[in-house]
């Protein structure tokens, strides 16, 4: 009988909730942990995390805590925090994280101020060994055990398939891939064409244009992330196109919904502040648009998204300018 891990999770969101519940059914001891002792105490008296994933039980089972001394018995730690807190959090976990530890990036995004992936930042930090997780993967579905497919990258094979065997189960398959940089860009990137997606479809633009548009998305996520040393097959996979169908085409997704709702005329600033779940493709999108601008990638409907989001060009001004130019072949 294998030995039972403990697998610690870092954020107590919808996204790690539904991880740490996963967890549970692999047969490992799970804890799952947040900042806020208030917020922790609640969980603990309800089990029910009703701001981030309501509905969903939380098992006796599961240990849930604010003492980060919880990571000194880990096995794995699984890091589910917003990608813009990436540096700090790490620095908050470093006295307690044993070397030998794998630590899992579990966010989509790129760290604008470090202008990072983010496990990048976490190589800089940490001389633990470093993955990621991505994929088509809505936590409510995760957690209510509905058939789900991911991805687990690290730089090391050995270590992806050790990492993808724990935390696969019966209704998660977990593949392992040692292509870390063009997963984590993939996973980072469809964030940026899901809010375009919405806001075609906000504007009732039509299948066609949708089509379109994530394509051709699609060919410009791999055209960025092979610059940045990934592989082009990555983006055909669930990291690539099984993420941008999931995210680009469902109101379930923060960034379509957030895309659909300004698609439809309300501002960014309405949208955001009524929110208490992170949109990561708003920060993404610029920290994207300016790597493409400093290593010089061709990346026009990044360009298209950072006009609209960060300069707050209107929205039909940017797509008539999309319209107005042609290219005579398609790659």
């Amino acid at each position: 009988m294998a030995e039972q891990k403990h697998i610690v999770v870092i954020g107590a969101g919808a996204f790690g909730t539904a991880l740490a519940l996963s967890c549970l059914k692999t047969g490992s001891k799970v804890t799952l942990y947040a900042r806020r002792s208030d917020f922790v105490d609640h969980l603990q008296s309800t089990r029910q995390n009703e701001r981030y994933l309501p509905g969903i039980e939380l098992p006796a089972d599961l240990s849930i805590t604010s003492d980060l001394s919880c990571i000194n018995q880990a096995d794995i730690v699984l890091l589910v925090i917003p990608a813009q807190k990436t540096d700090t959090v790490l620095m908050e976990l470093k006295p307690y994280l044993r070397p030998t530890i794998p630590l899992v990036i579990c966010a989509k995004g790129m760290h604008r101020e470090q202008k990072s992936l983010l496990s990048g930042i976490a190589r800089r930090l940490l001389i633990n060994p470093v993955a990621v997780l991505s994929g088509p993967s809505f936590a409510d579905e995760l957690a209510q055990g509905k058939p789900t497919a991911v991805m687990l990258a690290c730089h090391d094979i050995v270590v992806a398939e050790s990492l993808a065997r724990i935390l696969r189960h019966s209704t998660l398959r977990c593949y392992a891939s040692d292509d870390m940089i063009g997963v984590q860009a993939a996973g980072a990137i469809k964030n940026v064409m899901a809010i375009a997606s919405g806001i075609a479809d906000g504007l009732n633009l039509g299948c066609n244009s949708r089509a379109a548009l994530l394509a051709r998305g699609l060919a410009e996520m791999s055209r960025i992330g092979v610059s940045l040393g990934g592989r082009a097959e990555t983006f055909l996979g669930l990291a690539g196109m099984g993420d941008l169908i999931l995210t680009a085409t469902s109101e379930k997704s923060r960034n379509y919904s957030f895309g659909l709702e300004l698609g439809a005329g309300r501002s960014i600033e309405d949208i955001l502040a009524e929110r208490h779940h992170v949109t990561e493709g708003f920060v993404t999108t610029a920290a994207v648009f300016e790597m493409t601008q400093s290593m010089g990638v061709y990346a026009p409907l990044t360009a298209a998204m950072n006009d609209i989001l960060h300069k707050r060009i209107p929205i039909l001004q940017v797509i008539d300018d999309i319209l107005s130019k042609q290219s005579e072949r398609e790659f």
